[in-house]
């Protein structure tokens, strides 16, 4: 969700003020890495896969060792001229 303000600036500036809120119902969302990122996850060290040995106590229990990408918020300033 997007909230967006224009300013006019003398006749040929604008500003523009925005607030972007992610998630912002708060709905767990367990998978690795980060949702809107392109990067590799890295699943290389033993804490962040435990849940995917049998083995394991956290095994099928992504929330004890993923994150669950809680609500963020990314407020930004553009000048428009």
């Amino acid at each position: 969700m997007t909230f967006a303000k224009m300013v006019n600036v003398k006749e040929r500036y604008k500003l523009q003020f925005a607030a972007r809120f992610f998630n912002i119902m708060n709905h767990p969302q367990y998978i690795g890495g980060l949702i809107s990122d392109v990067a590799p996850i890295g699943f290389t060290d033993g804490a962040t896969h435990n849940f995917l040995i049998p083995s394991s106590p956290l095994f099928g229990d992504p929330s004890q060792v993923l994150s669950s990408n809680p609500r963020s918020m990314q407020i930004s300033v553009k000048l428009i001229f």
